[in-house]
């Protein structure tokens, strides 16, 4: 009796462990199917990322249906494995993966084919550019008074203009195109940064870059400039920089890692510096130019304060030569100035701007307007007397006018009182 029930005690064991080594092995299996199908899934994440062309992803397509097709018969298992995700949200976030990155290689052979187009047109506008900034340098020689040739050289000067900025909105549109239509401003992954450097280098962005830059701070050199003149090529200046650096840090950054030499891009960053300088400058100088077109010779300056030192020299000259010049040379020497030029066309239209950006002071203006007052008394030192006086006669004459009404009113009566 004693033995049967020790057996029965030792088969109870035995299919005791039986049944745990078979749940053991059930969960095992479980697990191992959850752990392959995630492994799965990174693998074509990581292949999606990595993935060079559409050729490439056309094999990633094939991995998620054969993914799908695998692992559909685990579909429970795997909802309650992947919570809070499922198995079906797992497969339409890689099929979004897919269709984003198939979109972005679509957008790239698109824009290879529109960047091939402009820079055969940024390559025969810059053979443009070169033959009227040539016209130009003859024609400024030639024209003197010549008005024909005048003509001429407005029209070149205007058809450069025109030439410069359709080349530069060509050229900013490749450095566009060097970013992916999905970029948001985020750091770009190892593929794109690479993608974007063979571009840059393939469609030769920096040279044409510095090119445009070059072109236009020599067209400021050659002509004169006017307030909106230089508000339009300062919102130039800003959308040019802007757009550079969108994409010039990284390629900095590619140039560094890869040991490629990073002096051009220097040369790129001091070129754009260089050019708002020289705007700087050349605004300065198409001011002067202002005044000597009217034979007002100043001394040079290149900021408000030595601006206004140099009117004021100029007008304290004038003063102090006025008795020599005499009263109507004198005269005419300060409506030259006062009326002609400054009244006319310095501070109705270069003052505001300046004073807008930031290039002359409230008090600088205040201190030219003085001095013009003083060298006015100085031209007509009795024109304030005859204000004095004709006010002074005016306010007689009405005091005598109410006397003569007042003394109307007093009748025989109040006489004889």
């Amino acid at each position: 009796m004693r033995k049967k029930m020790k057996n029965k005690l030792i088969l109870s064991f035995i299919l005791f462990y039986f049944l745990l080594g078979v749940n053991t092995l059930f969960a095992q299996s479980d697990y191992e199917i959850v752990k392959n199908f995630k492994e799965k899934v990174h693998e074509i994440e990581k292949a999606i990322r990595d993935s060079d062309s559409l050729d490439a992803l056309a094999d990633v397509n094939e991995s998620i249906n054969q993914l799908r097709s695998d692992f559909i018969s685990h579909k429970k298992l795997l909802d309650s494995g992947l919570y809070p995700e499922s198995f079906d949200k797992t497969i339409e976030k890689l099929k979004n993966s897919y269709a984003l990155r198939s979109d972005d290689f679509m957008q790239i052979d698109v824009l290879k084919t529109e960047v091939t187009g402009l820079r055969e047109v940024v390559d025969t506008l810059n053979r443009r550019n070169v033959e009227l900034t040539d016209q130009f340098a003859i024609l400024e020689k030639q024209s003197n008074d010549d008005r024909t040739r005048i003509a001429q050289l407005e029209q070149t000067i205007a058809q450069l203009k025109s030439s410069l900025q359709k080349r530069d909105e060509i050229v900013k549109n490749m450095i566009d195109s060097l970013l992916p239509s999905s970029f948001s401003g985020e750091d770009l992954n190892t593929q794109e940064k690479q993608q974007l450097l063979s571009e840059a280098e393939r469609n030769n962005i920096l040279f044409h870059i510095k090119r445009a830059v070059s072109d236009n701070i020599r067209f400021l050199k050659a002509t004169k400039l006017y307030p909106d003149d230089i508000e339009e090529i300062k919102d130039q200046q800003e959308d040019f920089l802007r757009i550079w650096k969108s994409v010039g840090p990284t390629i900095t950054e590619l140039y560094s890692e890869k040991g490629k030499n990073t002096n051009e891009l220097k040369e790129i960053d001091e070129a754009f510096t260089n050019w708002h300088i020289q705007l700087e400058q050349e605004t300065w100088e198409s001011l002067k130019q202002e005044f000597t077109e009217n034979n007002i010779n100043l001394r040079n300056f290149s900021n408000g304060k030595e601006f206004a030192a140099a009117l004021s020299s100029y007008i304290s000259d004038e003063i102090k030569n006025a008795e020599v010049k005499g009263k109507d040379k004198a005269e005419a020497a300060y409506k030259n100035f006062a009326d002609s030029t400054w009244y006319s066309e310095i501070d109705p239209d270069w003052v505001p701007f300046l004073i807008d950006n930031n290039m002359l002071g409230e008090e600088e203006k205040d201190s030219i307007e003085v001095m013009i007052a003083s060298w006015r008394d100085n031209v007509y030192p009795d024109g304030t007397k005859w204000i004095y006086i004709i006010a002074g006669v005016i306010l007689l004459a009405v005091v005598i006018l109410l006397f003569t009404r007042k003394s109307k009113k007093i009748t025989p009566t109040e006489q004889a009182g």
